[in-house]
């Protein structure tokens, strides 16, 4: 059984788990060497997200039993573990009614990739493992600006587009495009690719010069702010008038990848080298 999310929410369950083992004491009944015992952890898998080190809890359960499978009550059983921090803190734990101790493991994201927890109760000890894995945060998404050709002349329209890879739960593109005014000159409107509304959603595209700037600020999202859209595509096309003869310095700014919630994704963004020849 695994686990990506189960939090430290627990803090009740733990206070009971700590008021259980604070009233054992040395006169604590253990389970005679006839009874049986088995210890589950639940989950006995962890996942921790990508960047989210917050400590998930697992919980204990070990059933004593005697020979003839009856539920053995008020046995000690005593926890302990390889890593992590235990609501019992290594006091004993009585058994109830129904045979059962319970304890709670805390496993830190620093935790080792596997922790070995034991119960032990006379001379009863079972033990369990409990898998601790981190998920790999996502490779980041490649943004690419792709001429239609690596030269032009003077009078030439220069067309470049602008490409995502690699986009895992995109909400939105917003970037700065910037260029050289000496050599060329923007050709309002950029156009929208398909991408970001590839699943239907509706999106939003605005793309305005900077007056003697020399930079197209672009805003391109999805409405809603729901779950973003992944792969690969065409975020948008530029087209330009080749003015003079020159290097045309396209370029990059202020540019991001975010998801539905507006927080940055890992992104690279890439320019290409355009010349415009006399």
């Amino acid at each position: 059984m695994s686990c990506k999310g189960d939090r430290v929410r627990v803090a009740g369950l733990m206070l009971v788990i700590v008021a259980i083992a604070g009233a054992c004491n040395d006169s604590d009944v253990v389970a005679p060497g006839e009874s049986t015992m088995t210890l589950a952890a639940d989950p006995s898998r962890v996942v921790f997200p990508a960047s989210d080190p917050t400590p998930i809890a697992a919980r204990l359960a070990a059933h004593v039993r005697t020979s003839d499978g009856a539920p053995r009550h008020g046995a000690a059983v005593t926890f302990s573990a390889t890593a992590g921090v235990l609501a019992s803190a290594g006091a004993p734990v009585d058994t109830d009614s129904n045979g059962l101790a319970q304890d709670v493991l805390t496993v830190p994201y620093d935790a080792p990739g596997s922790i070995e927890v034991a119960a032990t109760s006379g001379t009863l000890t079972k033990t369990v493992a409990i898998v601790v894995e981190k998920e790999r945060p996502p490779a980041p998404a490649i943004v690419r600006l792709v001429p239609t050709a690596p030269s032009y002349r003077v009078g030439d329209n220069v067309v470049v587009e602008v490409r995502i890879e690699n986009g895992t739960g995109v909400g939105s593109v917003p970037f700065h495009l910037r260029y050289n005014r000496q050599t060329l000159e923007f050709v309002p409107p950029g156009i929208e690719g398909p991408f970001l509304g590839s699943d239907g959603v509706g999106t939003v595209f605005l793309a305005s010069d900077v007056p003697g700037g020399g930079e197209v600020v672009v805003g391109l999202s999805r409405l809603g702010g729901g779950q973003g859209v992944s792969g690969s595509g065409l975020l948008a096309t530029f087209g330009f008038q080749a003015v003079a003869a020159g290097d045309c310095g396209l370029a990059f700014t202020d540019g991001s990848v975010k998801n539905g919630q507006a927080m940055n994704l890992p992104s690279t963004f890439l320019t290409a080298s355009v010349q415009v020849a006399p």
